[in-house]
């Protein structure tokens, strides 16, 4: 680490701001080890610390991020986004829907710029964003295009379990038409790429999903697993990584998923579920295969609590610490 990038701020974004993004960022911001900058507007910031009956920190208007190490500590830095809506806690506002997708463009252009060392995003709440015309799925895909087109591969990390969805946000029934051996062979070698140079793992070793009940049941209960999965696999293994035969999934999140440094389930609800029932509060987004390092706490929006203070900050806080350590 070279002593320009231990200046470089983590860039924060505020997400829908009738949730609890603003939140996160008042209540937590004392506890940030390292130098910080939101990108939002601050009138949100001054009008929910008033809700949360929350002493107002000092905010402090930066236009640079080179500006926001001399306010560690002291005040939040914000470059300013000017919301024209009213902004309620809890209450969306689809005037507000192209001021929240240019702050996220914002933090990732000075991202891809390596003006700032990582970007933690708090929620978005995507059917307000999609209602306004915004045209991806989520965060992930988001980003991914504004870094040039990249295939973008979702990891949800606690301390001792890591579990990867080979698709993301997508219909259920549309799953197995999406998978290819090109799609699983990126997700694999993208996620062996991660946990090799972001995590430390000499020789990581990577449990893999089947797609169907019973990992298909030598075909018995599906072919995907003969005919995409195993082939997969196969192609992997030939670039050196450490990879599983098609298990099944309730198998391995019943027996020990700790053994594995990383679960790659075949769609979303097969590796978030049980992420989310075993490691909730500690659990942390991060979009891998990006030219920088994005995190994000691993809940949404939680409009029914912005404004009330019965917030858990522990994910948003393990997604800060972790986006300082990966980029460090």
């Amino acid at each position: 680490m070279t002593a320009l990038s231990a200046r470089l701020p983590i860039a924060l974004t505020m997400g829908e701001p009738s949730g609890i993004g603003p939140d996160l960022i008042l209540l937590s911001w004392r506890a940030l080890k390292a130098p910080f900058l939101c990108v939002g507007d601050p009138a949100v910031l001054i009008e929910r610390s008033k809700l949360l009956s929350c002493p107002l920190p000092s905010i402090e208007i930066i236009e640079n991020p080179s500006q926001a190490e001399a306010l560690f500590g002291k005040a939040i830095p914000v470059t300013p986004i000017p919301l024209p809506g009213k902004v309620r806690a809890g209450v969306p506002n689809i005037e507000n829907t192209a001021a929240v997708i240019e702050s996220l463009k914002k933090a990732a252009q000075w991202a891809c710029a390596r003006q700032v060392r990582a970007l933690v995003t708090a929620p978005i709440l995507k059917a307000a964003l999609r209602e306004g015309g915004f045209a991806f799925a989520g965060h992930t895909d988001f980003l991914a295009a504004q870094a040039g087109g990249c295939n973008p591969v979702m990891i949800l990390y606690a301390q001792d379990l890591c579990v990867v969805p080979a698709t993301i946000h997508l219909p259920l029934a549309e799953v197995p038409s999406a998978l290819s051996v090109p799609l699983l062979l990126e997700t694999f070698c993208a996620t062996d790429q991660f946990l090799r140079e972001r995590l430390a793992i000499t020789t990581p070793q990577i449990a893999v999903c089947g797609l169907n009940p019973h990992a298909g049941e030598d075909g018995w209960l599906g072919r995907e697993e003969q005919e995409i999965i195993i082939p997969a696999i196969k192609a992997a293994r030939h670039k050196g990584v450490s990879l599983s035969q098609p298990l099944a999934a309730d198998g391995i999140f019943a027996s020990n998923p700790h053994q594995w440094d990383a679960i790659i389930g075949m769609y979303h609800d097969q590796v978030l579920a049980p992420f989310k029932a075993l490691a909730f509060d500690q659990g942390v987004n991060i979009t891998a295969n990006l030219p920088f390092v994005r995190t994000s706490p691993d809940h949404g929006t939680a409009l029914s609590l912005a404004g009330t203070q019965n917030i858990d900050l522990r994910s948003f806080l393990a997604a800060f610490a972790l986006a300082d350590r990966l980029s460090a």
